[in-house]
């Protein structure tokens, strides 16, 4: 981003990085600013370091800065962030990567932020049923996540389509328990919607 604060910098950096702050100060590549946080001068300057960096180089700081504000307790406030570094972090992160996006997408659920919601849960879950260890969990909060925000967005199509998946999977896992509670959830929802003979 365009700011950052001195907390997550000295968070993500391996060793003190006064020393190169400083000079960086100096020459008016970065501003401190009246918040405490920095600034830099310009967004061409942000974007020349960026680019300047190997791609190895960015996929590290991106784990880095990841990492960092996960132990600053960010993730709280903004998932979408620390999914969005772990998505650039390279193959390594992306078990990190899924989880965050299923947080993000409840976050956003819970912000009126519904189609946004949805692409977060579909990349989460592109991720999660590639690899082959991955939490039962996590596949299940994205897979109910898509159908409550296809519910919210009044997109009977959508969420059956959702639901019905929800399902298949739940069957596949032996939950009958889920399983009998999706179903009921998208009947009552389709009578809601006024899908009657869907719903029926």
């Amino acid at each position: 981003g365009r700011d950052f604060s001195l907390e997550l910098l000295e968070q993500s950096f391996i060793s003190d990085p006064l020393e190169g702050l400083e000079v960086l100060l100096q020459r008016n590549f970065l501003i401190e600013r009246p918040d405490q946080r920095l600034d830099f001068s310009h967004q061409v300057v942000r974007q020349a370091s960026y680019d300047g960096m190997s791609n190895l180089q960015r996929r590290r700081w991106h784990l880095r800065v990841a990492d960092a504000l996960v132990k600053l307790r960010r993730d709280e406030r903004n998932p979408n962030e620390v999914a969005m570094h772990y998505s650039l972090a390279g193959d390594s992160a992306r078990p990190q990567y899924a989880r965050y996006s299923v947080q993000a997408g409840e976050w956003l659920l819970r912000s009126f932020g519904f189609r946004q919601a949805l692409l977060a849960f579909d990349h989460a879950l592109e991720v999660l049923e590639s690899l082959p260890d991955s939490p039962p969990e996590w596949i299940e909060r994205a897979l109910q996540g898509r159908g409550l925000a296809y519910e919210s967005l009044f997109d009977p199509d959508g969420m059956s389509n959702a639901y019905r998946r929800l399902q298949q999977w739940a069957s596949a896992q032996g939950d009958r328990k889920l399983l009998l509670t999706t179903y009921s959830r998208l009947t009552s929802m389709l009578a809601l919607f006024g899908q009657q003979r869907e719903s029926n």
